[in-house]
């Protein structure tokens, strides 16, 4: 160690000389000049940066401070140690890098898995959107339709309700008409049954049509206006409407018939 010497005094190392180094700015100091510090006024103050030291004995038997020590070892021993140490510090670190990377990238594949199975599931779910809007636009043409249907059905309804109303306000006039005939009918029939000494009125028998319900008010007038047309162009007499000259040759035929039995 030729950098070792007294920064007081200059002396070099050799013989059975000794050498202490401060804690102050790592002084180095002779045992001579150690000793006349020590007698001065401040001992704790050192005589080189003036400030409070304490002197350690310069040796190799390790009772040096671990601090000390490497400003006094070669600096072949030093460079290989801390080459040892600086490649234990890269180990080291490496390690936890490569198990960082390690492990981010099995987390890099899980999560590109689990995109993957993702982005197939986002497109599934937006086929089954546009099939789902596809078949919401049908349904609703078919509402559409549907309630076109129902008000036309409506409409129809409301038509066929006014006629049906229409219809039953000339229902007990087509009644009362079409009773007439039959009643004319039956008074020819009943006039056959009674005696010759008896005079019953004969009507002449006229033709009536019969009403449909299902005519319209308009073809219901018509239907009236032509059967009241019918009865005023058949003229009847007293005779006629009284039945006289039918009864006659019904009673002459009566007769007629009872001498034929009688001859027979």
């Amino acid at each position: 160690m030729d950098f070792v010497h007294c920064n007081a005094c200059f002396r070099l190392p050799g013989g059975s000389a000794l050498f202490f180094v401060g804690t102050c700015s790592m002084c180095i100091l002779c045992q001579k000049c150690t000793t006349n510090m020590k007698s001065r006024p401040q001992p704790n103050v050192c005589i080189i940066c003036k400030k409070s030291s304490n002197f350690i004995k310069i040796s190799g038997d390790g009772s040096m401070p671990s601090n000390m020590v490497p400003y006094f070892r070669d600096p072949k021993q030093l460079s290989d140690q801390f080459l040892k140490q600086l490649t234990h510090v890269l180990d080291f670190r490496n390690g936890h890098r490569l198990r960082l990377m390690k492990a981010r990238d099995a987390q890099f594949k899980r999560c590109a898995v689990e995109f993957k199975k993702l982005q197939e599931e986002c497109k599934m779910k937006h086929e089954g959107e546009r099939d789902a809007r596809q078949e919401l636009q049908h349904y609703q043409e078919q509402m559409k339709g549907f309630k076109r249907k129902l008000e036309e059905d409506e409409r129809e309804m409301a038509r066929l309700r006014e006629l049906l109303k229409q219809s039953h306000q000339f229902t007990p006039k087509r009644r009362h008409i079409e009773r007439e005939p039959e009643f004319f009918m039956m008074n020819t029939s009943e006039q056959n049954t009674t005696t010759s000494d008896s005079m019953s009125i004969d009507m002449p028998r006229i033709e009536m049509p019969r009403m449909d319900i299902s005519r319209t008010p308009e073809m219901e007038k018509t239907n009236l206006l032509s059967i009241e047309q019918r009865i005023g162009d058949a003229t009847l007499s007293t005779p006629a409407m009284l039945g006289i000259g039918r009864s006659r040759s019904r009673s002459k035929s009566a007769k007629a018939r009872k001498n034929a039995r009688n001859g027979r």
